[in-house]
């Protein structure tokens, strides 16, 4: 699926195509610089071909990060893409497992890493929802969290709570 266009120092045009968990991870997860470009650059030669590739200059980089990143934060707040927040306990952390989203996709669809690797970056963030919410249902705790998760991104009232207090007050005086 192409989700935008990149107009080259060249004066090519180019459309980008949604990129996968792998390139996703490289570009916006990085363990260093050179990791990031090899993503941007895997993704124009995936998207528009090796000559786009070998076209691109520094700012085209730069400009295809910044677009890339303005297109990732719109669709992950979707409702589709976003997984429910639950907070949980807050514990000591040594050591941060940057492979935490996969694992748990991988241990929800029964699925290989490489395998997850190579899908999209919105159907990965869809499996990723699924999986917390799958995940939390399975126990009194984790319905509870959910519950919370869920009235926290309420916006209307809940008119019938409202009225039941009402209620409660005038009868308590």
């Amino acid at each position: 699926m192409q989700i935008l266009a990149l107009h080259m120092r060249c004066g090519k045009n180019i459309m980008i195509e949604e990129p996968t968990v792998r390139e996703y991870f490289q570009i916006f997860r990085p363990a260093d610089l050179g990791e990031q470009v090899t993503g941007l650059t895997d993704l124009v030669a995936r998207s528009a071909g090796e000559p786009a590739k070998v076209a691109l200059e520094q700012q085209d980089i730069v400009r295809l990060a910044e677009k890339l990143g303005a297109w990732a934060r719109k669709k992950r707040k979707e409702p589709y893409y976003k997984p429910p927040a639950i907070k949980h306990e807050k514990a000591e952390a040594y050591y941060i497992a940057d492979t935490q989203e996969l694992k748990i996709v991988a241990d929800y669809t029964n699925s290989s890493f490489g395998d997850l690797e190579s899908l999209g970056i919105l159907r990965f963030w869809h499996l990723y929802r699924d999986a917390v919410i799958w995940n939390c249902s399975g126990s009194e705790a984790g319905r509870e969290k959910l519950k919370e998760a869920w009235l926290s991104v309420q916006t209307k009232p809940d008119r019938a709570a409202i009225n039941e207090l009402i209620k409660e007050c005038e009868e308590n005086g």
